[in-house]
């Protein structure tokens, strides 16, 4: 099982993944704490202005540093580098909206 989990794409793949579930997992926390809706959230806060697009896309993020740290631990290198690259893909989108 570790062997056929432990590729680059995989890693490309569950990062991809990762930061969309964190993206929603945020949605969903910054909902509750608003008394507002996930769709508000998507077209107001991230869609309808550029303000807040950088922290959004950050915390998206950061979900797959806990992920990537898991299996840096069991050591699934090649599924870290997988998603190293799209920690590393997503950081000119974060300095563009900065």
């Amino acid at each position: 099982m570790k062997k056929s989990l432990n590729r680059v794409w995989v890693g490309l793949i569950m990062g991809v993944f990762n930061s969309v579930l964190g993206f929603f997992l945020f949605a969903y926390y910054w909902a509750l704490s608003n008394n507002r809706s996930i769709s508000h959230f998507i077209n107001d806060a991230f869609l309808g202005t550029d303000l807040f697009k950088d922290k959004i896309i950050t915390v998206s993020v950061i979900f797959n540093v806990f992920v990537f740290y898991l299996f840096m631990r069991w050591e699934f290198y090649k599924l870290c580098k997988g998603l190293l690259t799209t920690i590393i893909l997503a950081i000119p989108f974060i300095v563009y909206y900065y």
